[in-house]
């Protein structure tokens, strides 16, 4: 749970956490948002799909 991740980052001196879900994910959004994590950001990505080499 997002307390955990918290107290891990106190304990070893993180100061940077990010937590990843999908924008339409509003349960997880919400679970977040209540456990300290109040700023949204977005992210962009593509995943290329890689061939296996021809032999």
């Amino acid at each position: 749970m997002p307390e955990e991740a918290i107290r891990q980052t106190d304990k070893t001196g993180i100061v940077e956490l990010h937590i990843a879900t999908g924008k339409n994910n509003e349960r997880a959004i919400r679970l977040y948002r209540e456990h300290g994590f109040p700023k949204g950001y977005l992210t962009l990505e593509h995943v290329r799909k890689v061939r296996p080499k021809e032999v």
